[in-house]
């Protein structure tokens, strides 16, 4: 399993191609240190490749970027049926309001 940094450089990676430490930690806030540490964890993983002091995606990385996009796709999808079916559930009792209140005032002004 990944780490969010980790899953943000491949982002960064991805975006940008071949990319130094130092710009990668200037996009994530972090030390060129901090960057290169997770940069190198990122080589042991065969999920970046080290080329003239420059980082560039892997077939792996770029497989495990597009596992953790997926795994997002799939939580907004179910996040959105939920949402879906939240909105139809308040619909309904709407609805079974608006018949009360309506009986009511047919009542009150017949």
């Amino acid at each position: 399993m990944m780490s969010p940094n980790e899953i943000a450089i491949l982002r960064i990676v991805a975006e940008l191609g071949k990319v130094s430490k130092w710009v990668i930690s200037r996009r994530m806030g972090v030390s060129s240190d901090y960057a290169g540490y997770l940069c190198d964890c990122l080589v042991k993983k065969a999920c970046l490749e080290k080329v003239a002091g420059r980082y560039q995606l892997t077939p792996e990385g770029a497989e495990a970027l597009l596992e953790v996009y997926l795994h997002i796709k799939n939580q907004l999808n179910t996040r959105i049926k939920r949402s879906h079916y939240l909105s139809d559930r308040v619909s309904k009792e709407m609805d079974k309001l608006a018949s009360l209140v309506a009986r009511k005032s047919e009542k009150t002004s017949g």
